[in-house]
């Protein structure tokens, strides 16, 4: 399609050499295949051929990528610059989101979302709606909810308050926390003070101790010690001051009886009363703690101190 001639003030729209329009258009603008020619009253809509696609006497607010917003008698609505109707002229305001391609709309004071393809999926009920990677965010009469981007609402409109992480959701109702998968499953009911999420799993605390969740609701570790680490090769509590280990399954590998704990690829090294022992991930002692000092090299190579400032030897599993 030739681009535009101006007389007067006024455009007209050429196709092959042949004039399609009356100058009557103010401005134009093309996309992909189409080109949408406009004034203060109304729009049309040409394909690459010059074929007349859509004719309407609605006023275009603005301009989104290759979508565009409408108004008529101070009602919004959204086309598609191939003339397809995307959000019906009926709202207060339309806005379309870059970042997640969906279109939020606002009715008399309630707001709502439709995807890219016009389809409602966040009915327009809402006093607060907040778009984030995976999901959106819901608020009505103070109390917040979640739906995904298909339309499901995955956790109930029923919370305190909500917050989102890469492995889960929080939710709060009377200061007392709780957590959902992203898939809308409870896999925490609201019974704790608090909680954090991990990697591997969640860290839970009640009446000042802490405890420990797989993703799947699996209680891995009692709601029993001062404080809890997650670690890449498994959790370490702590009680009264002294340390131990739990693997991920759940089994305790590790008494909770030493004073300091520190992972090794080569195993665990243990200290006890100012001695040094090691075990291995399933909770075999490698090395019993009896030793002054054990250095670990940068090649893995386990070096054992019998006595204070004496000579280190190198471990084989024969000195055990």
């Amino acid at each position: 399609m030739e681009k535009t001639f101006k007389t007067r003030s006024k455009i007209a729209v050429f196709c092959n050499g042949k004039q399609i329009s009356t100058y009557k258009f103010d401005n134009i603008r093309e996309i992909n295949d189409y080109l949408i020619a406009y004034n203060s009253t109304s729009f049309t809509i040409y394909d690459s051929n010059g074929n007349l696609v859509l004719c309407k006497k609605l006023i275009i607010e603005s301009f989104f990528n290759d979508y565009f917003v409408v108004s008529k008698n101070g009602y919004k609505g959204m086309y598609k610059f191939d003339g397809t109707l995307i959000v019906p002229i009926k709202f207060d305001d339309v806005v379309f989101n870059y970042n997640y391609k969906k279109i939020l709309v606002k009715k008399d004071k309630l707001y709502g979302v439709y995807s890219h393809d016009g389809t409602l999926i966040v009915p327009i009920e809402f006093d607060d709606v907040v778009l984030y990677d995976d999901s959106i965010l819901v608020e009505k009469n103070t109390f917040s909810g979640l739906y995904s981007y298909d339309g499901t609402l995955i956790v109930p409109i029923e919370f305190d308050n909500i917050y989102l992480y890469e492995e889960g959701i929080e939710i709060i109702k009377d200061l007392l926390s709780g957590a959902y998968s992203y898939n809308g499953t409870l896999i925490l009911p609201i019974e704790f003070d608090g909680i954090d999420f991990n990697k591997e799993g969640i860290s839970v605390e009640k009446d000042n101790l802490w405890g420990a969740y797989s993703y799947d609701g699996t209680r891995i570790v009692p709601i029993e010690f001062d404080d809890i680490d997650f670690y890449n090769e498994g959790i370490r509590v702590e009680k009264d001051n002294l340390l131990g280990v739990y693997s991920y399954d759940g089994t305790l590998i590790i008494s909770v009886e030493f004073d300091d704990i520190d992972f090794y690829n080569e195993g665990i090294k243990v200290t006890k009363d100012d001695l040094f022992g090691i075990y291995s991930y399933d909770g075999t002692f490698i090395v019993p703690a009896e030793f002054t000092d054990i250095f670990i090299t940068k090649t893995g190579i386990i070096e054992l101190q019998k006595v204070e400032n004496g000579p280190y030897e190198v471990y084989t599993p024969q000195q055990n």
